[in-house]
């Protein structure tokens, strides 16, 4: 038996275990016990993940940015952050 599939099992397992204990939380005490139904929903979510197929990422070709244009852009930035900080509150003390 693979692995992932033992896993899957105890998280499933697991998960049973806090369904039930949210079902008689609800019928013995009164209070909802939301708790357990949302530690149930991880370890289901954990499971349904355990069996998953693995996909490996799609290549993605690389683009060339020039150096120049990317310190262009990032001085026009600083301008205009001390255009929009620093000058309002120099004209806003006169």
């Amino acid at each position: 038996m693979k692995a992932k599939w033992i896993w899957a099992g105890v998280f499933g397992l697991a998960g049973s275990a806090a369904i039930y204990l949210a079902i008689v939380t609800r019928s013995v005490t009164g209070s909802e016990g939301w708790f357990f139904a949302v530690f149930a929903s991880l370890l289901f979510t954990l499971a349904a993940g355990a069996v998953a197929p693995k996909r490996e990422p799609a290549a993605v070709p690389t683009k060339f940015v020039s150096h120049c244009f990317l310190v262009v852009a990032i001085l026009v930035t600083v301008v205009l952050l001390i255009v929009a900080v620093v000058l309002p509150l120099i004209l806003g003390k006169r």
